[in-house]
């Protein structure tokens, strides 16, 4: 499916839903996950895999521009990730799932992003 491709998500009926049923709904969750829990690091985390999600989540906010770090959007997401690493570091059944869902990304081929369209204004882009 190409990037300009229209798809039954991309319609205003389901970008509302998605943006004030459901994410409006979380916002406030996610806020105060990042403001009351603890930031997961290699020395409060214990497996390797865990630590490389960490990797991931410091090279993911190495990207975004600066002006990015004071708004919600940077709490939120943040949030998400650290959401991710918290589960990933001591529920066994998530480490599961993501552990054999990544095995299965690992076997299919994954298209290129196209670096010519598409371009994050909130993104900074290095030679990586």
């Amino acid at each position: 499916m190409s990037s300009s491709a229209i798809t039954i998500f991309s319609s205003g009926k389901w970008v509302w839903f998605l943006t004030f049923e459901i994410l409006k709904q979380m916002k406030p969750i996610l806020l105060l996950l990042f403001d009351k829990m603890p930031e997961p690091t290699k020395e409060n985390t214990h497996f390797e895999n865990t630590h490389r999600i960490i990797e991931r989540r410091d090279w993911f906010f190495s990207h975004l521009i600066d002006e990015s770090k004071g708004r919600v959007f940077y709490k939120v997401m943040r949030a998400l990730w650290n959401l991710v690493i918290i589960k990933y570091d001591y529920d066994s059944d998530y480490k599961f799932f993501a552990d054999v869902t990544k095995e299965e990304f690992d076997k299919i081929p994954w298209e290129p992003r196209n670096k010519k369209i598409g371009l994050c204004p909130h993104w900074r882009y290095f030679d990586d």
